[in-house]
């Protein structure tokens, strides 16, 4: 997304919760899960887990056409973590976080080019 979308958005995380401000308007986002988990925790949620999250489980399935495996995380002993990456690319298409078995965060990613950096190169 170009930077002009999102002007003049501000997250502020506490240990309160998260809000969001955008022109005036405030929006509390609060926790997602029994953890604290809010909306915008979660993409660096997502991330750890992709980096360092233990494998619980993974399986393959058929996401809209597209052949994916399933990565299945342990972010706590209430809430868990899947994502589903497409198997010719290793793209994440989306991933969800879950609660005591309920969804309660979903992400899609759509036209998205995922690198590594390396420091070293």
């Amino acid at each position: 997304m170009e930077p002009e979308i999102i002007a003049g958005v501000a997250i502020s995380i506490s240990e309160s919760g998260t809000v969001l401000n955008y022109d005036g308007a405030e929006l509390n986002t609060g926790a997602l899960t029994d953890d604290g988990l809010t909306p915008i925790a979660s993409i660096p949620t997502i991330v750890t887990e992709w980096q360092s999250g233990y494998i619980s489980d993974s399986y393959f399935e058929t996401l809209d056409e597209v052949k994916t495996i399933v990565i299945q995380t342990t972010v706590s002993d209430s809430v868990t973590h899947s994502t589903w990456f497409d198997r010719e690319t290793g793209q994440p298409i989306k991933s969800e976080i879950a609660s005591d078995g309920y969804v309660v965060i979903q992400c899609k990613y759509e036209g998205s080019q995922f690198t590594t950096n390396n420091s070293d190169q």
